[in-house]
């Protein structure tokens, strides 16, 4: 459905209902941070009611808190402790009634989400679905038809894609059925990420340790620059939990270079990179819209960064550099930077804080929800 014709709303109307919906019994990933921080933007203009799925309060304070994410403009926070398939998307579809929102917000093609937009047709609802997660894309590259993220991206009012590349595909999915736009770039909370006092660390952070991020890729040049890591008193710290946590404490043994190179688990990013000097992001299929990376940079890290999908448009040489996804170039390039005297690393440093305050602010992406919350809840409200 179009609404090119449609004006932003009349400031001077009463505030929007805006639902925002997704999981919070996990530890948050980019997309789940970058929606927090957006709509606890649009927050304090239009009502914002965050309806946490298949989690207990508890369980959610935790992962908002690990998150670093501000809620000051969140004005209600609804859990929905039902974990069941069934039951909990019941549950969570009558929590949703309640709220009575003029638009939902939420992200990706989950079981719940299938079942919700249905719902919100019938219910007039209109929704607002972020494709944040790269893999359709890639798996449809290898000839693999995902029938139910065509649907639903076709049931949503508004796809809000992270991926410039992939808009044709997108759009050749949803023949013309959707609203579709690309995101305004990544952004973050400058006030929370500031430069500290840098340690001699190369990091690596993920919520979640899966094989697409890459984990294993930074211990191998960890193992191939290990003489150097010691020369120069470096370490290399892999933050995160998931499925390869054990088999890389086991590589870490097995390779003896356990002095220096550190699992302490899940991290929270405001804990580790303001004092980080690097921020390895080693993804196999791409590193774009990363938060992380606008974390590490308004936090004065170096990026040395794999030049996968969409990556590039994060890269400036005034604070990074862009490497092929092999060990050998990312170990090639730390070797570099150890040899690097402290005012050139210091020069990176406030290189990267500079351009994180002219490139990923937050008010730009906050205009663009808010503009398209607004025009949705116009169009559903014409007769």
């Amino acid at each position: 459905m179009k609404r090119e014709d449609l004006k932003m709303i009349d400031s001077s109307k009463a505030p929007l209902t805006i639902a925002l919906t997704f999981r919070g019994d996990k530890l948050f990933g980019g997309a789940e941070r970058r929606l927090l921080r957006a709509f606890n933007e649009v927050g304090f203009k239009h009502r914002v009611v965050f309806l946490a799925r298949a989690c207990s309060r508890a369980e959610l304070e935790k992962c908002i808190e690990a998150s670093s994410c501000d809620i000051d403009g969140i004005d209600e926070i609804i859990c929905c402790s039902n974990k069941g398939k069934i039951l909990g998307t019941v549950a969570s579809l009558k929590l949703l009634a309640q709220i009575k929102p003029d638009v939902i917000a939420t992200f990706d093609d989950g079981p719940f989400n299938r079942v919700m937009i249905q719902w919100a047709r019938i219910a007039k609802k209109p929704v607002l679905l972020t494709i944040a997660n790269d893999l359709y894309y890639s798996e449809a590259l290898k000839g693999k038809k995902n029938r139910m993220l065509k649907k639903i991206v076709r049931d949503a009012d508004h796809i809000d894609l992270l991926y410039p590349r992939q808009e044709e595909y997108y759009r050749t999915l949803i023949q013309g059925k959707t609203e579709l736009t690309i995101t305004p770039g990544t952004f973050t909370s400058l006030n929370i990420f500031q430069p500290a006092t840098k340690k001699k660390q190369f990091v690596f952070i993920a919520a979640r340790l899966e094989d697409y991020k890459n984990p294993k890729m930074v211990l191998e040049a960890a193992i191939l620059c290990a003489p150097s890591l010691r020369e120069h008193g470096y370490e290399v710290v892999i933050c995160g939990r998931g499925w390869e946590e054990d088999s890389l404490k086991r590589e870490i043994a097995d390779k003896g270079v356990s002095d220096i190179v550190k699992m302490p688990g899940y991290v929270k990013p405001h804990e580790i990179l303001p004092s980080a000097k690097v921020l390895c992001a080693t993804n196999l299929i791409n590193n774009y819209p990363s938060q992380t990376i606008a974390e590490a940079a308004a936090c004065g890290c170096f990026l040395i960064a794999t030049e996968v999908g969409e990556t590039c448009l994060l890269l400036d040489p005034s604070y990074s550099v862009g490497i092929p996804p092999s060990a050998q170039a990312l170990a090639a390039k730390m070797e570099w930077y150890m040899g690097l005297d402290p005012k050139t690393q210091n020069d990176y440093a406030v290189a990267a804080r500079a351009y994180a305050q002219k490139h990923f602010s937050i008010e730009r992406s906050k205009e663009y929800f808010l503009s398209i919350c607004e025009n949705l809840a116009e169009y559903h409200a014409l007769p």
